[in-house]
């Protein structure tokens, strides 16, 4: 037995198949937006980041706060980065006047204001031995200027960027760093306030000047 179609019924039919469609062409088109800004955010992130990396002469003017499980502390800070080798000064910090640490990738000088000098193979090993205490030096070289440590990647985790490829958050050797702000001015965006979290550890710097050459 066979069944006509009325004219209605074919006219109905065509629509519906037409409509069906145009529903599968725009959710194709969805779908791919919704990819596409993935795939822009993952350039951003990579190039912002090898612009920075690309820093390598550079002086931070900053004032940094620590606080530990027993005191909360805090000094100027000007750190100056020229290749492997970086000389930080401290000043009035922890009530001790001023401290200068100087080192590169195989050992590092603590001077005091008194004349004093102090030698070790790492800064968190030599600020451990004469502060008692330590905050990750090696890595705030990178940290400083918003970027995980480019020498150890196998420890970065839970990465967290925005829109234009900056670093908001990420999580290396332990400790938790947080960017406040970044200077919107500068190309490429350096911070301008950031947090840092070793376990009992917390500090908090502000970079009032960067001079970058």
């Amino acid at each position: 037995m066979t069944l006509k179609l009325t004219k209605l019924e074919v006219t109905l039919r065509i629509l519906l198949v037409a409509c069906s469609c145009l529903i599968l062409h725009s959710c194709s088109i969805i779908s791919n937006n919704d990819q596409q800004p993935k795939v822009l955010q993952l350039k951003s992130v990579e190039d912002h980041e090898a612009k920075i990396a690309a820093l390598t002469h550079w002086t931070a003017r900053a004032r940094i706060s620590v606080q530990t499980s027993e005191d909360s502390l805090s000094a100027d800070l000007i750190w100056t980065q020229i290749g492997a080798a970086y000389n930080l000064r401290l000043s009035g910090p922890f009530g001790s006047g001023a401290l200068t640490i100087r080192g590169n990738n195989t050992k590092v000088i603590l001077l005091t204001s008194d004349g004093q000098s102090f030698l070790a193979s790492t800064p968190e090993e030599l600020m451990l031995a004469q502060l008692g205490w330590s905050v990750p030096l090696s890595q705030l070289r990178y940290w400083l200027v918003g970027i995980p440590d480019q020498s150890s990647r196998d420890n970065l985790v839970t990465e967290l960027t925005d829109k234009v490829g900056r670093y908001v958050s990420f999580f290396q050797f332990g400790c938790e760093v947080v960017y406040k702000d970044y200077y919107d001015d500068r190309h490429p965006n350096v911070p301008r306030k950031l947090s840092i979290g070793c376990q009992d550890v917390k500090s908090r710097i502000v970079l009032k000047k960067w001079e970058i050459r």
